[in-house]
């Protein structure tokens, strides 16, 4: 019959993808380390409209897509780094953005930037990676509230939740590396 053989070796490549597609997939959470989908789930309860929600020298691409919300967050980095241009990564990435949008120098602000906008009044939520931690807490007053995938999620004092049995310790999916 015409046509048979290209037909027949379409449906059994439809069929190799979907039988390797099917076997990945339980791996994906194994090499998916890094989302911020625990943290997400403690912080979104805790928001109020005008909250600042902030990474601190990291961006965190899947953070605004679980947080589902209208403002920005905003990414405290070295912006006026020499190198960040001659790198390809998030930062350059994110650079050419601020240079393209003046009006995201609002949320790509320098780290003393993120101070002025996380004053002791301030809610503000603070995500950062635990090798930060130390150069962070000099600059800001945080509480901890939850840990997953190498990544901390702080508080200033004034958006920290009442202090319960379990106020700072993570969430269950947080716990089991999720």
């Amino acid at each position: 019959a015409a046509g048979g053989l290209p037909a027949r070796a379409v449906a059994a490549m439809a069929i190799f993808s979907a039988a390797l597609y099917a076997a990945a997939l339980p791996a994906v959470p194994h090499f998916a380390r890094d989302s911020t989908r625990p943290l997400a789930e403690r912080l979104a309860p805790l928001l109020r409209e005008g909250d600042v929600v902030a990474s601190y020298r990291r961006w965190f691409y899947d953070l605004p897509m679980y947080l589902d919300r209208r403002e920005p967050v905003v990414v405290a980095e070295h912006w006026s780094d020499p190198e960040i241009p001659r790198r390809d990564n998030w930062q350059r990435e994110l650079l050419l953005g601020r240079q393209w949008m003046p009006g995201s120098a609002a949320w790509l602000v320098e780290p003393d930037g993120l101070e002025r906008r996380c004053g002791p009044e301030a809610r503000c939520f603070v995500l950062a990676r635990a090798r930060d931690e130390e150069e962070l807490r000099a600059r800001l007053a945080l509480v901890p509230l939850a840990e997953a995938n190498g990544v901390r999620l702080y508080a200033t004092p004034a958006a920290s939740p009442p202090a319960g049995p379990d106020a700072s310790s993570p969430t269950p999916a947080a716990a089991e590396g999720r």
